[in-house]
Parts: structure tokens; sequence; C-alpha cells
């Protein structure tokens, strides 16, 4: 029984196993089946894109193509019928030329004989000076021009003396012959009565005999060229039929045209035909039943007109005329073919054709033919594509139709590989997911640490000078309470001055790690505007920092070095000097006995290098690496300083274009004090100047050591001290810590922007008397606006100001809004200096500093207008209309407050 109930278990689980293969086995035949379907469903989708695809192109193909060929049939046309018209008005400037000669040659006096009144009332001189005039008037190429009049044979002879006499005196070179015309005796051969009617003038011109009458062509212009014509009876072509009908014309006072002719003039037919055109004139209502007796001539060559209609055509034509009316010819007369290409001068160039039949045109090329009438006559104007234009640019559309087809191609690869991509997809998405997360989350931890980091450096640097503050201040607080000032022994009194100092030594701290922290930001984000001049190395840099760092209590030595004593270079001096200063100050904190030594050299590239070397303890190994970061832990535990100095030295050297190191192989040669030693490497060369302009540079630069004893060493006279405190700048405060106040006492300046003022040594207004500076005094009377939201500000400020100038007229306002409505207040006299703080709060508008002083100086207000901000304002509020910018905080010391009220008020 166990073993019968194990074989039906054995054979259950052969039997479950083989349903499961077997539905694996379906499964699979169903997957397999699945995806031959999809396949098979992806192909036929491809070949419907890629069908599609080609219909498209070949669609776009033809249909761009027809389109691109009717629009250059259609500029054709248009061309074509511009050239026309261009043909048109060409033969119009020959028609008002012919009709104005004959207007200006008509007579139209009573005169005694028949001959008298058909000679002409113009001299042949006035003939001439009418040519010339023609000319320029019309601009275009007269071949030649004349006067006919009916001449009788009984006349004949007085008119041939006439002109005898004429070309006789005025052209001696000239063999006047006589009347000429076409004489049919003048025919030798048969061939010769078979001549074409355009070469008759070539061929039978001779002597004319005596006629009853004759038309001869008395003037003519002009004569070079044109002897043949001088006294050519028009009346002796009898071959041309439309000669023959002049008489008609005369008769009916209409113009006439010629069929072609070959003039003797051009004697080929290189370029083409001419035709002579005759006008009659305007006939007067008292003889128009009579026939006109004269005419005007011209003989047009058929080419000129051509010419004169290819002036300002856009594009290439094949043009040729036709005459539709020669007698002699059975289709339309030949005139003349040019090639007119326009180009970038007024002249186009034009390529005659050969003869050729305007059937033959028609045939081989695709032309726009059009009928014009010319006088009478009817042409034909057959304007045709030259070879190569008006070409249908097809490679955009080829471009378009290859494009379809690469998309639709890509578009059936693209269904191709739907599934594939869609699993890569997938799984790039979801790795890309991952990866970013863990970007992220490394840039979340790397900005949090930087932000603590930060957040950690300013709390411990700000949080114990603070702390002493407050400790100080609760010290004076109580004395003041208590009032025990009255009882306090002088070492009390100097226990509470100590407490004082401890006060502004305190912030002076705080004050100077946010400036050095702005400066910073300034290079870092290039906002530091430079002043670049000439800049004694040895007087306006070296000599200075070595007056800073004189005292009394010095336990080392100062030495300053300069090769050569007039090295001068192109630099910005305060960001020079302040480089040196801090560079300078830092040493003198480690430097016990031994020396500090200031230094400046030409290298051998004849590059400048500027140096601080000291006799101090050195620099640890483990801390040269990290020398020149941010918010290192500064080297001087004893004087805590905020550790960005050498960092800001740095990338102020940096700005100047040079390099600060740390000169590993120095050694100070003292025993136990290996000392440290810092290198500027400039990249500006020295400038050469001669003994004159190196004497002019000494006279104006800012010598220090001049006022300084040398024979006291470590004591100063007063100047000397005034002249150190002016020469602590902010930037050298916060770079050295509180040893720029034990030397120089508090060294901010009211509202400094982090550059030296040339206001801090003494200038035209301060005198040198004594070793004492004589102060400079604002003037008696002004108005004084002061606008802040800070009420504390707005009184303290009040009170400085008062201190100096205690005849000031002084008012407030807490924001913009109220200090625009003090300023329309009539009432008031007008201010003449404003202080506006940039950021104020308010219950209406909150204007910006920047925008209350736009909106001032729209309403006209003209007073002097000083921006006030702890940002960085200053070229906001320069560019918004104020005349200059205080940065807060705002010191209190009244020599500081002079110095600022007249820099702003200069």
């Amino acid at each position: 029984g166990g073993g019968g109930g194990g074989g039906g278990g054995g054979s259950d689980v052969e039997e479950g196993c083989a349903q499961g293969g077997g539905n694996n086995a379906a499964n699979s035949s169903a997957s397999l089946a699945h995806k031959k379907k999809q396949a098979q469903t992806i192909w036929l989708l491809v070949f419907v894109v890629v069908i599609v695809g080609m219909t498209a192109s070949i669609t776009l193909i033809v249909w761009g193509s027809e389109s691109a060929h009717d629009e250059q049939d259609e500029r054709f046309e248009r061309q074509a019928v511009a050239t026309v018209k261009a043909i048109e008005n060409a033969w119009v400037s020959f028609e008002a030329a012919n009709l104005w000669i004959h207007e200006s040659c008509r007579s139209t006096a009573d005169q005694a004989s028949l001959l008298a009144g058909r000679i002409p009332s113009c001299t042949r001189q006035d003939f001439h000076e009418l040519y010339l005039h023609m000319k320029e008037a019309f601009k275009v190429n007269f071949v030649a021009i004349g006067w006919a009049t009916l001449i009788l044979g009984t006349e004949r002879q007085a008119v041939e003396e006439d002109s005898r006499d004429y070309y006789a005196k005025e052209y001696p070179d000239f063999n006047y012959s006589g009347f000429v015309g076409v004489e049919e005796e003048n025919s030798n051969s048969v061939e010769d009565e078979n001549i074409a009617p355009e070469k008759i003038l070539t061929s039978l011109m001779g002597p004319r005999s005596q006629q009853s009458f004759y038309w001869p062509t008395h003037y003519i212009e002009p004569l070079e060229g044109n002897e043949w014509c001088v006294d050519f009876d028009m009346a002796s072509v009898t071959r041309n039929e439309a000669v023959q009908d002049q008489d008609k014309a005369f008769r009916n006072w209409v113009p006439l045209v010629t069929e072609r002719i070959i003039l003797p003039t051009h004697n080929s037919v290189s370029e083409g035909y001419s035709v002579f055109y005759f006008h009659p004139g305007i006939p007067l209502p008292d003889h128009s039943a009579e026939p006109a007796l004269d005419a005007a001539c011209m003989a047009v060559y058929i080419p000129d007109v051509l010419r004169a209609a290819a002036v300002g055509q856009a594009d290439e034509t094949l043009t040729f005329l036709y005459d539709n009316e020669d007698y002699h010819y059975d289709e339309p007369a030949f005139l003349a073919g040019a090639l007119m290409e326009p180009t970038a001068e007024m002249e186009p160039r034009l390529t005659f054709q050969k003869e050729v039949s305007l059937e033959t045109v028609r045939s081989q090329y695709h032309c726009f033919v059009q009928e014009i009438t010319i006088v009478a006559r009817v042409w034909t104007a057959a304007v045709c594509k030259a070879p190569g234009t008006y070409q249908a640019d097809k490679t955009y559309i080829w471009l378009g139709a290859a494009l379809l087809l690469l998309a639709t191609l890509g578009l059936a690869f693209w269904f191709l590989h739907t599934h594939r991509r869609a699993q890569h997809i997938n799984k790039m998405q979801a790795e890309a997911a991952e990866e970013k997360a863990a970007l992220l989350i490394e840039s979340a931890e790397k900005a949090a640490k930087a932000e603590r980091d930060l957040n950690e450096y300013i709390s411990h640097e700000i949080r114990n000078p603070i702390a002493a503050a407050l400790s100080a201040c609760s010290f004076v607080g109580t004395a003041v309470q208590n009032h025990e000032t009255q009882l306090l022994t002088q070492e009390n009194w100097a226990t509470l001055q100590d407490d004082v100092q401890t006060i502004s030594s305190s912030l002076h701290f705080a004050n100077d790690l946010l400036r050095s922290m702005i400066d910073m930001h300034k290079v870092a984000t290039a906002k530091m505007k430079l002043k670049i001049a000439r800049v004694s190395v040895l007087h306006d840099v070296l000599e200075p920092v070595h007056t800073l760092l004189n005292s009394r209590d010095n336990p080392f030595e100062i030495q300053v070095i300069c090769v050569p004593d007039e090295l001068t270079i192109e630099t910005d001096v305060i960001r020079l000097r302040q480089i040196m200063v801090n560079l300078a100050f830092n040493s003198r904190k480690f430097v016990q006995k031994g020396f500090i030594r200031l230094g400046a050299q030409v290298r051998q590239d004849n590059k400048v290098l500027l140096y601080v070397q000291d006799s101090g303890p050195g620099i640890p190994m483990e801390k040269r690496n990290h020398l020149f970061q941010k918010y290192q832990e500064s080297l001087d535990l004893l004087s805590q300083g905020t550790g960005m100095g050498l960092c800001l030295c740095k990338n102020l050297c940096e700005l100047l274009g040079g390099i600060l190191e740390l000169d590993e192989s120095y050694h100070s040669g003292i025993a136990g004090r290996p000392g440290a030693a810092f290198v500027i490497k400039l990249s500006c060369s020295p400038i050469s100047l001669d003994a004159e302009t190196v004497s002019k540079d000494m006279e104006g630069s800012n010598t220090i050591l001049s006022l300084v004893d040398p024979s006291n060493r470590g004591s100063s006279s007063p100047v000397a001290t005034a002249l150190e405190q002016s020469l602590c700048t902010p930037e050298e405060s916060s770079l050295m810590g509180d040893t720029c106040s034990r030397v120089s006492g508090d060294c901010s300046l009211l509202g400094s922007s982090s550059v030296l003022p040339e206001s801090n040594l003494p200038n035209k207004d301060e005198t040198v008397t004594n070793n004492t500076i004589t102060v400079y005094e604002p003037p008696e009377n002004m108005t004084v606006l002061f606008v802040d939201d800070d009420s504390v500000l707005r009184r303290l400020m009040m009170r400085t100001i008062k201190r100096v100038a205690p005849t000031w007229d002084l008012y407030q306002a807490a924001n913009g809004e109220t200090a625009l409505r003090i300023v329309d207040d009539t009432d008031r006299p007008p201010f003449d200096l404003i202080f506006m703080d940039q950021y104020m709060a308010s219950t209406e508008k909150q204007l910006l500093g920047t925008e209350a002083v736009r909106e001032l100086r729209a309403k006209g207000v003209t007073a002097r207008i000083v921006g006030l901000s702890a940002n960085d304002m200053e070229e906001a509020f320069i560019s918004a209309g104020a005349d200059a910018f205080l940065q807060k905080p705002i010191a209190t010391k009244n020599e500081e407050i002079r110095r600022e009220i007249k820099r702003i008020l200069s």
C-alpha cells in the first residue's frame, strides 16, 4: 500500500511535470506566434511607410519642378514684356529727335523765291549745335541726321555752289562732288540688277544725273563717316518701294520709315541693318493743303535701338527685331539681334547675332513674340531665353524629396527597432534615474557642506568678537548707570577706555570680515574695476607700507630694497599696496626679532617682481598646501585673523595679471628662524623714464618717509601718524586684523567702497603747518534729507552730521514715497544733499532707493544724491542718477565724516 501510494505520488508529480511542460510549450508557441505576427505587422507597416514616402517624394519632385518652371516662365515673360516696352521707348527717342530737328529748322517766313522758302532758316552752324544738343539730351547714338528739301532742276546749280563754297572753306579735305544718288546706269551686269534692295546704296551710288527735281540731304551731321550722304538725292532710290512712297508721305505730312538698308558708313551687316526715317513735320493750318517741301531725315542703326533698350534691363535675354512689311521678302526681314547681358555698370553688354529668320528663332528658342508699330510700319520683336538662362533651380526640390524619403526610411527604421529601443530606453531611464538621484544627493550634500562650512566659519569668527563687544558694553553700561564715571580713578578710566576700544575692535573685525567677503565676491564675479596708472614702486608702494609697519615697540628691523630706485610700472597702485600691506602685516604677527624685508626688482625676463621676506618661525609644511584657500584656519592663533587675507591677496594678484607664490627655498639666515617669503610676479615690464620725468614723478609721488624722523626710529610726527591712519584702508584692516587698529586707531572709512580714496592723503585743501593738518570744514548752510527705514540709523546719522556741520538743516524720511512727497512740498527749501538707502520697507509701493533716485531726477531735483546700502550697489545708484555712493556701516569719526562730505560735494 505504501509502495502504491508512493508510486501514485510519483505519477502525480510526473503528470504535473508533463502538464507543466505542456503549458510551457503552449506558452512558448503562443509567444512565438505573437512575435511572428508582431514582426509581420511591423514589416507591413514599414512597407506602407516606404511606399508612401516614395510616392510623396516623386509627387514633390514633379509638382516642384512644374512650379519652378512656371515661376521661371513668368519671370521670363515679365522681362520680355519689359524689353519690348524698352524697344518702343527707345524708338520714341528717335521720333522725338527727328521732329525736334524739323521744327527747329523749318522756314515759315514769306520768301521772295521758291528756293529761299525751302532752305531752312537755321544755318549750318545752328544745325551742328542742334546735333550736339540732341546727343546730350536723348542719350542715344545718331548715325546721321540731315535736312532734305525739294530742289527743282533749275535750282540745282545754286545749291551745289552754296555747298561747294561751304565745304571748301570749312572742310578743305572733303572733296564735294555735287548731288549724288542711285544711278541704274552704274549697273554693269545682270547680277547688279538683282542686287538686294538693302545694298543699293553701297553698290549703285554715284553722281546724280540731271532730273526735274531732287530731294537732297542738304545738311548732314556728323560729316565724318557720312560724306556719302552730302546732297544725296533720296528720290533716286527707285528700287526701294518705301522710298518711292515718300511722295505720298510728303503730300500727306506723315512720317516715313524705310525698309532695311546697308549704309555706306557700315558697309556690312556684322551687327545689323539701318533704316531711313523721314519726318515732314506738322503742317500749319494755312499750309495743310500744300505738300511738304522739306523733311528732317535720320539714318537709324537698329543695333543702336537695341543698345538703348538694354539699359536698365534686369535679366539676360536674346532679342531679335524683324520688319513685317518689307515687300521684297515673303517673311519678316531681319533687322538686328543681340544677346543683352546686364552688368554692374550702367552700360550693358551686347553680343550681336548673325542674321537668322524668325521661323528659325521660334524653332530654336523659347520666345515671347509681339508685334510693335514703328511709325506706320509693323515690326516683330522676338525676346527669347538665352541658352543657360531662366533655368529652374531644382536643388531644393531634390533636397526636399531626398529629405522626405530619408525621413520615411528613418521612420521605417524606427518602427523596426521600436520594441528594442523601448526596452533599451526603459533600461537607460532606470539607470539615469538612479544616477540622477545619486548626483542630486551628492550635490545636495556638497551644497549643504559648503553652506555649513560657511556658517560655521562666520559663526566661529564673529562669535568671539561679538561676545567681547557685548561684555565690554555691559561693563561700560554698568559704569554709566551707576554714575561711576565721576569717581573713576585714572586706572579705572584706562579700563573703561580699554572696554570701548574692545567694542570698537570687535565690531571693526566683524565689519572687516564682511568687507573681505565682498571683495572676494567682486574678484570672483569680475566686478572689481582696476585703475591703471603710472606707479613708482618705491615711493608709491614700498615706502607707504614701511610707514605703516613703523612703530615704537617694533622688535625687528624694517628693510626696503628697490632695484633700481626709480623702478616705475603701470598698474593699480591701490590693489598692489593692499597686497603688500597684507603680506607685511602677516609677517609682523610672527616676527619677534630680526627683520621684515620689503623689496622689488626686475627679473631676467624684464618683468617686475615684488617680495615680502621675514625672519619669523616659518610656515609648517602641513599648512602650505592650503595656504591660499578660502576660510582657512588662521596661522595667527592669537591675533585671530579672518582667514581670508591670503586668499584675497592671491585673487587680487591674479586680477592684476600676476602670480602670488610662497618661496619654498627661502631661509632668513637666522638660526631657529627660517622665516617666510611671499613673491609677487607681475606680468608688466618696467617703464623707461628720462631724468626729468623721474624727477617730476618723485615730486608728485606720495612719499611718506620724508615726514618721519629717521634718527628717531619708532616715533613719528603727528603728520606721519595722520598719514598712517589715512593709508590704513578697509581692505588693509580686513587683512591685518586688529594690528591696524594698534597702529592707527580706527581704520575703517565712512562708506568706503573697498578702494583707497585719494582724499585720504593731504590735498590742495589740507595744508601741513608745524606738523599739523588743517582740517576741511563743510559749508555752513545746507539743507539735507536722510532717507532710511531704520529709525536708529537715521538718528545716528543726523547726530553724526550735526557734530561736523551744526548749522545744517536736517530732514528725514522712512521710505522713498515719503521722500518724494517731502521734495514736492513747496513750503520747504530745496534740498542740497539727499542720502538714499536702497532697501526700505513701506506700506505703499515700496520703492527701491534706485527707483526713488530716478523719480527724483525725473522731477528735476538737482541736489547731490548719495546712495546707501550694505551691499555693493554703487553701479546701480550711479546709473540711476546718483552722484556718489556710501557703503554701510557708516563710520562716525569726525575726520572721516568731513573727508566723505568733501568727496561728495566736490
